[in-house]
């Protein structure tokens, strides 16, 4: 059996190594798995300990596709090739702290298994005719494997392609977005601060999702993994021409925010700058009208829920996100509706989608590496049972 990979990346990769048959990876770039080299800082999440099916968003409903064996088919994986692990704080990554490694031992094993890898071999078009699949015109497949990704760091080659030849073989789009990807908002000057967070997006005056972690306030907006776990809301309401808007609490350990204020005895202006970042601190005390020299007993009620509601509940209009060179992933793709459990198509049988190219997007913390190699070793174990 002859199967053509048209996507070098790594759930390209993970099906050349699965699939029983003479395999050729077409790879529009020089080398192949560039972004994997670069993912979660040239470090490589692929896994988390929550793997929560309510991480991965899609507009189909994502558990007919995604099982709760998907840890242990990732974990199986990554000891299969005997790529050594470590976990922290729920994330796993390579004991090396490399994304390289696991880079590596992709490329050699397939190597040693005589995978066909064809580098600066961009796809221009595939079709079937008959039981077979050609593709430039010239080379012949039994079945075709599409996980050419989508549009996340063009910088490094990523391209739409993949839904280009879903979408002339008849598959439907769900339209595509920038996701896990900073926001762009109204300005203030507090580039370079870091905070501990809870910030809430709203759309069209709805809360529609919060999230918890570090968030770094920047030049043109926000940036930090709890943003980017609330960008794909913003994107897809920003699409649609609705408000949005985010509510950050910038001191969500503090279980009771009133009384620990009560407690105090410095004035506002020393509390606040003992609190949070002495710039943050300025910013919000010059957004309210509630004066700086005094203490928390001393202001009126009025005046102590408007100190407590900039806090806790910082209001902040968002007005677009950053480039698809800025985000990690893409929402939107060749819509889940249109393949069976193992990512075979059902409209181009032999035809198969894996990784990001289709309509699903995980949060921050591995969970889009780990879907690419799910979605891999399910399709290979498609294509051998075949």
């Amino acid at each position: 059996m002859k199967v053509a990979i048209v996507g070098g990346g790594i759930s390209g990769f993970v099906s050349a190594l699965k699939i029983n048959g003479d395999i050729t990876i077409y790879e529009s770039n020089s080398e192949p798995l560039k972004k994997l080299s670069v993912t979660g800082n040239g470090r490589c999440n692929f896994l988390n300990d929550d793997m929560n099916l309510d991480h991965y968003h899609s507009e189909s409903n994502i558990k007919d596709y995604i099982q709760d064996d998907i840890k242990d088919t990732v974990l199986d994986f990554i000891n299969e090739l005997e790529i050594a692990y470590k976990i922290k704080n729920g994330y796993y990554y390579p004991l090396s702290n490399k994304a390289t490694t696991i880079k590596n031992v992709l490329i050699y094993e397939a190597h040693k298994k005589n995978v066909n890898i064809l580098l600066n071999e961009k796809v221009h078009n595939i079709e079937k005719l008959g039981n077979e699949f050609i593709i430039n015109g010239k080379d012949k497949y039994d079945k075709v494997i599409i996980s050419s990704g989508l549009g996340s760091y063009p910088q490094i080659g990523a391209s739409t392609d993949g839904i280009k030849f879903a979408s002339n073989m008849k598959h439907e789009i769900v339209p595509i977005l920038p996701s896990l990807v900073p926001l762009t908002t109204e300005q203030y000057d507090w580039d370079g601060i870091r905070s501990d967070a809870k910030i809430s997006i709203f759309v069209d005056g709805n809360k529609i999702h919060t999230e918890e972690g570090e968030i770094q306030l920047t030049s043109y907006g926000i940036s930090g993994i709890c943003v980017f776990n609330v960008s794909r809301y913003a994107s897809i309401a920003l699409a649609n021409k609705q408000d949005v808007y985010v509510c950050i609490n910038f001191v969500p350990s503090i279980s009771n925010i009133y009384t620990y204020l009560n407690n105090t005895k410095n004035t506002i202006n020393i509390v606040l700058k003992r609190m949070i970042n002495d710039k943050l601190a300025n910013i919000i005390m010059s957004n309210i009208d509630v004066p700086r020299n005094k203490t928390f007993s001393e202001l009126t009620e009025d005046e102590k829920v408007i100190l407590i509601n900039e806090l806790t509940n910082f209001k902040l209009y968002v007005t677009g996100t950053m480039n698809y060179n800025q985000s990690q992933v893409t929402r939107g793709g060749v819509s889940l509706t249109n393949v069976d459990s193992n990512f075979e198509s059902k409209i181009v049988p032999g035809l198969y989608f894996t990784g990001e190219v289709l309509d699903v997007d995980g949060d921050c913390g591995g969970y889009n590496i780990a879907f690419a190699i799910y979605s891999a070793i399910k399709a290979s174990r498609g294509i051998n049972n075949d």
